[in-house]
């Protein structure tokens, strides 16, 4: 038991003295009773001695004593006082100060025998609860070995201690739950104190958040929601907790390699769908949804985790820098709206996410609706304002948006004819042109602003415009010749 229980006992009243660093934090192995001149026999390391003041009236004497009690692993002694409201020797305040020693005063009308009592209390109950708690381990065990469900486990739990628990993923979505209700906004909350918190359990608003296992991914992560304060709580019932949370990171680890083993399933499927023949189509319809971050392989868990909840038979891939899903429904638009919804709780875990979908028909191509649902994606970075942006390609009503969802061949041909001679003259004198094109077109083909945006003479800009339009044998004033060049810029 810790030093700090035996001094919070009000029966006990033991002071501490000297407390040379986290006195109240040692853990005290066995309490002994130095009964002659020299103690016979000192508790091992983490022993609390117990002497009488009578045994400290000699200066020299306690030295021994406390040289004795040092060198044989006591690391507090308690001293008793003569009378009420009497006082230690100050030569056995320095000597515990020196040996670094915590030393606690022992009021004249408390026995030594009821602080070995209280110790002996303590360690039986202590035994108590750890026989209890193993017993729970194994009824849990073989419960999850039995297949029983973590739901199940969690209503035994709370049946036996009273107080309401949550499981949920780095995203809200609940495993189980049986308690007081948790809003979206309440789960969104916890889970921020969970991932910025210096140490965990984390107590927010009443409740507690335990981590479940030891994951590094923040973004694969599982936390227990207790309701309750867990240092509040009877030892049984944070004990029972703390064998749920156990037994929760067995069923959350079998749970990661199932979807290590779907990751690369579903890897393969989409890179499969990706390099069918041009024309071959998509049975079964649905949508794809694209989503882009900084760091795909970590935003991928979030997505999948937000689509189990209305979309469990999605595909969900990495592939080209972005995730890629294909979503069997015939909603997308509020399937695609409600995982929007989920992921902006774990926005900080995606890295400048943006979102973009492409509803396709049964038959359609699986490739056109990759790249559509990428240009939405594309159509719109994050911001403060909005950190995650979502586009319907539908939404778009560009020329681009229409030539993504064209077979491959088709796109690049177009591009070659209408940009093919600008880009192999590029390619060979590095000249720019093309960058100076997308400037003129952007810049609604003003020669002042173009200018201006590449730092250059209009002059320049003009030379380059009429070198371009000898090139690819286009009219930039004529409106027919200025969407044709601008579309293949797009398609690039």
């Amino acid at each position: 038991m810790q030093l700090g229980r035996l001094l919070e006992n009000r029966a006990l009243r033991l002071e501490l003295a000297v407390d040379p660093g986290g006195a109240r934090e040692l853990a005290v192995c066995g309490v002994s009773v130095a009964e002659g001149p020299m103690p016979q026999r000192l508790t091992g390391g983490g022993g609390l001695l117990l002497m009488r003041l009578v045994q400290v009236d000699d200066p020299a004497e306690t030295e021994r004593l406390l040289d004795a009690a040092h060198d044989g692993g006591v690391v507090a002694v308690g001293v008793g006082v003569d009378r009420a409201g009497g006082c230690l020797p100050r030569s056995v305040v320095a000597s515990c100060r020196a040996r670094g020693l915590a030393l606690v005063s022992v009021p004249a009308d408390v026995s030594f025998d009821d602080v070995a009592a209280e110790f002996r209390v303590h360690r039986a109950d202590l035994a108590c609860r750890m026989r209890a708690a193993l017993n729970q381990s194994r009824r849990l065990l073989a419960s999850v070995a039995a297949g029983c469900e973590l739901d199940d486990l969690a209503s035994v739990v709370v049946g036996a201690t009273g107080v309401g628990c949550t499981v949920v993923t780095a995203t809200g979505r609940r495993i189980c739950a049986h308690g007081r209700g948790l809003s979206d906004d309440d789960v969104d909350e916890l889970l921020r104190g969970a991932r910025t918190a210096d140490a965990v359990p984390v107590t927010t608003a009443g409740r507690t958040v335990l981590p479940i296992g030891r994951c590094d991914d923040a973004a694969r992560a599982w936390h227990l929601v207790v309701d309750g304060r867990v240092e509040t709580l009877p030892a049984d019932a944070a004990d029972a907790f703390a064998e749920f949370a156990s037994v929760a990171a067995l069923v959350h680890a079998r749970e990661a390699e199932s979807l290590a083993l779907r990751d690369r399933h579903d890897d393969l499927a989409v890179a499969e769908r990706l390099a069918a023949p041009q024309g071959s189509g998509c049975s079964g319809g649905g949508a794809v949804l694209v989503v882009r971050s900084d760091d795909p392989d970590r935003a991928r868990p979030l997505v999948r985790d937000a689509l189990t909840a209305t979309v469990a038979d999605a595909t969900v891939a990495v592939h080209g820098g972005d995730v890629i899903a294909h979503l069997p429904t015939g909603s997308p638009d509020a399937t695609v709206a409600a995982v929007g919804q989920r992921l902006r709780g774990v926005v900080d875990l995606l890295g400048a996410p943006s979102i973009g979908y492409c509803a396709m028909s049964d038959g359609a191509s699986f490739d056109g609706a990759v790249r559509g649902a990428r240009q939405a994606a594309r159509f719109r970075e994050s911001s403060e304002s909005c950190p995650l942006p979502i586009t319907a390609a539908d939404s778009l009503g560009t020329a681009a948006s229409l030539f993504a969802h064209l077979p491959d061949d088709v796109r690049t041909d177009f591009v070659r004819r209408v940009l093919g001679p600008l880009q192999e003259h590029d390619a060979a004198t590095k000249a720019g042109l093309l960058d100076t094109l997308a400037q003129f077109l952007a810049n609604d083909c003003s020669w002042v602003r173009t200018a201006t945006a590449m730092d250059m003479h209009q002059n320049t800009v003009r030379y380059r415009i009429g070198r371009t339009e000898q090139l690819i044998g286009r009219n930039l004033s004529d409106l027919a010749d200025r969407v044709d060049v601008h579309v293949a810029l797009e398609l690039r």
